[in-house]
């Protein structure tokens, strides 16, 4: 069963943003960052069949 993005988002959201603020150091940066990931995954959730590849 596929989760919604929705569901991705609050379970991941927090994860995603202290990696990438650990990377920039920037609070803003890394909240853009989260916000073009989010937006990537869902431009591209319907092409994932759940694989690692």
């Amino acid at each position: 069963m596929k989760e919604s993005l929705d569901t991705i988002y609050h379970k991941y959201f927090y994860d995603i943003y202290r990696f990438l603020l650990s990377l920039s150091k920037d609070h803003y940066t890394a909240e853009d960052l989260v916000q073009e990931t989010f937006f990537r995954a869902h431009l591209n959730i319907e092409h994932y069949d759940g694989g690692n590849n």
